[in-house]
């Protein structure tokens, strides 16, 4: 649906059939739908849920944004480009698209897997960029006034509005919507929740952040209140129709005619750009100790440019900061990747394994990058006839619990470091590691195993884990869980002995 609605503002946009001229009033009505998005996107977080992906939004975001903004530059440098050019270039290459990539996201029901909190925690820290970002135009320009002083109240007015959303989530917006709900008038509910979401994002446009992330602070703020289900419920018509104007919008700014003269230069552009953003992203996620299968898959979501890099190079436009040229090359080259994105996210885990796959990977290097249970002093190898855990979300706590209660010894494999630190405090034995991968399965003791459950979210990778169990112990009883009832077969076919589809069990 994403891609039609791009194909659509294109034909229908002021470059092609022209039956959409007015692009300002469709900008307006997708920025509705973009606030909307990042509202229900809130709604899903908590501030506990926030800073418990601290070491993503300040780590991985940081390290993101300065990799990117310095290797665009000197990439750029050295095409030649004038100095204020090369920098603006980096710092739009940099940002990624929230609206599309949370959408996408949520809509896989991702966001609670490891590469998910990753990928959401650098689109926060992304967010917040656009306010020195948008600050340095001017000075770029050499119409700055205020220097740095105007740059320093901007932040002090940002934290001050963080702290104001801590403040309002835990002690005033649970009250005023008790208050409303008791009138039980449910109009009234959804003009108070829609209400509210439109205020804290225009209080957050005023301090200097974007509309969208004060949306997703807005989202949060009910959060913390027992009536977020009924919230999201109300919101999400509303959602779905105004984000899709939002794409809808994007479409309209491709110049058919720019594309058709210049299609090598779009393309290979497109590529360079792709390749850029997925390893600089993946090496933040690493380097902040996500396993390299998630940074990757997290790299792969971010590849794209973002929303707010429209406005960047609208407004660098003005300021004659970059060239006619090259800002259709941008603006051609951001369609091309926010298209491409759910194409890129559907087959992420599938080009992941194989490219991890490889010979290369195999080494010890790789493997230390891979997570995969370097703790000898803590090994499985003095545990068989065992049951294994893989993933210990809610499905993986219960399989523990009657595992323990049947005085069942049982390993749990984890991507999660937070979780698998806290539970190793409590005595659990558990792993730090990707049981997608061969040699992590032999260091839990599959060969020694009699019962495999497979807990994890993620189709492909239970595909994968259900085959090398099998593989490496054919005797080996195994469970899978999975979303949907079209995943059994697949399941059954790689080896399963069990599949429990939540599909069909809550419809029965």
């Amino acid at each position: 649906s994403l891609v039609g609605f791009l194909i659509t503002g294109a034909i229908a946009g002021p470059h092609g059939l022209r039956w959409l001229n007015n692009l300002h009033e469709v900008e307006v009505l997708a920025e509705i739908g973009v606030i909307f998005l990042l509202f229900t996107v809130g709604l899903e977080l908590s501030l506990g849920h926030l800073l418990r992906m601290k070491r993503f939004v300040i780590g991985a975001g940081a390290l993101q944004a300065a990799g990117t903004m310095l290797v665009t530059f000197v990439l750029m440098a050295l095409l030649s480009l004038p100095y204020h050019e090369a920098v603006l270039i980096a710092c739009l290459v940099t940002l990624s698209s929230t609206a599309v990539v949370l959408k996408l996201l949520q809509e896989r029901g991702e966001l609670e897997r490891p590469y998910g909190r990753a990928t959401l925690g650098i689109l926060i820290f992304q967010d917040f960029l656009i306010i020195p970002l948008m600050l340095l135009l001017p000075f770029l320009a050499g119409e700055s006034e205020g220097g740095l002083s105007s740059i320093g109240l901007t932040l002090l007015k940002a934290a001050g509005f963080v702290t104001g959303v801590m403040v309002a989530a835990r002690y005033v917006v649970p009250k005023l919507l008790f208050i409303i709900v008791k009138a039980k008038s449910q109009e009234l509910f959804l003009v108070s929740v829609a209400g509210l979401c439109f205020a804290v994002a225009i209080l957050a446009q005023e301090v200097g952040l974007s509309l969208a992330l004060g949306a997703l602070f807005a989202g949060i703020i009910i959060s913390e209140s027992e009536y977020s289900n009924e919230a999201f419920s109300r919101i999400q018509p509303f959602r779905d129709v105004f984000a899709s104007l939002f794409f809808v919008s994007v479409g309209m700014l491709i110049d058919l005619s720019f594309v058709v003269e210049y299609p090598l230069e779009i393309f290979a552009s497109f590529l360079i750009l792709i390749a850029l953003k997925i390893v600089l992203a993946a090496s933040a996620n690493v380097a902040v100790g996500l396993p390299l299968r998630s940074a990757l898959l997290s790299g792969i979501a971010l590849a794209q440019l973002g929303e707010f890099s429209f406005l960047l190079s609208k407004e660098a436009r003005v300021l004659e900061l970059i060239s006619e040229f090259n800002y259709q090359i941008f603006l051609s080259c951001s369609v091309l990747t926010i298209a491409s994105t759910p194409f890129f996210l559907r087959g992420a885990p599938a080009l992941v394994d194989w490219f991890l796959g490889r010979s290369i990977f195999q080494g010890t290097i790789f493997r230390a990058l891979r997570h995969e249970l370097e703790e000898e002093a803590v090994s499985a190898r003095d545990i068989e006839d065992h049951l294994i855990i893989v993933g210990f979300g809610l499905n993986g706590r219960n399989v523990a619990k009657a595992a323990e209660n049947a005085s069942i010894p049982y390993v749990i494999s984890e991507l999660n470091p937070d979780t698998v630190r806290t539970e190793r405090k409590l005595g659990r034995r558990i792993f730090f590691g990707d049981s997608a991968q061969e040699d992590v399965l032999k260091r839990i003791g599959i060969q020694r195993a009699r019962v495999l459950v497979a807990a994890v979210s993620e189709p492909i990778a239970t595909r994968r884990i259900v085959a090398l169990a099998r593989k490496l112990n054919p005797s080996i009883y195994i469970i899978a869980r999975t979303r949907l009832v079209a995943e059994t077969v697949p399941l059954y076919k790689e080896g399963a002995n069990e599949v429990v589809p939540e599909e069909y069990e809550t419809s029965v």
